[in-house]
């Protein structure tokens, strides 16, 4: 498969996999996946899995993207909603159709809406205080701001 979405990263992907390497995942796990969330994931993310999906190299080192993190990305954000010393018992939740993709030092989680059915679809922010962020446009702006940008900067 060639990229559509993240055709930008063509040119990069000895840069990103210089340090660490670059594994995706097959469409057959990709659907394993789907299944095991009970979502239709964007088309722009399965791209991304089907380069990056097991190793992600040097792009977005940080956020915890690849798939051995997602089962755990949900819990986290669920504990860091709850946790709240003063008050016991469960205080939120995540709306089921959000799909957490990543999280930045377990207080900032990054997910799309799968109920929205874009191809390419814009990512939110949850913060561990409950509150919702629309935080980049697509799926593609962020890989390419958070992701590929920094390791653009980096290696000049």
């Amino acid at each position: 498969m060639r990229l559509k979405y993240l055709l930008f990263l063509e040119p990069y992907m000895d840069v990103l996999g210089k340090y660490e390497k670059l594994e995706g995942i097959s469409e057959e796990e990709i659907e394993d996946l789907e299944r095991a969330f009970n979502v239709t994931l964007p088309d722009a993310y399965k791209e991304y899995l089907l380069f990056f999906g097991k190793e992600s190299g040097q792009l977005l080192t940080a956020y915890y993207t690849e798939i051995k993190y997602l089962p755990e990305t949900r819990s986290e954000a669920i504990a860091a909603l709850n946790f709240d010393d003063e008050k016991p018992g469960p205080k939120a939740d995540i709306n089921e159709n959000y799909f957490l993709f990543g999280q930045w030092q377990g207080y900032v989680f990054y997910f799309f809406d799968c109920t929205e059915k874009h191809e390419d679809p814009p990512v939110y922010i949850l913060r561990d205080s409950g509150e919702i962020i629309l935080y980049k446009p697509s799926f593609s702006s962020f890989i390419k701001e958070d992701g590929l940008n920094p390791v653009i900067e980096a290696s000049k």
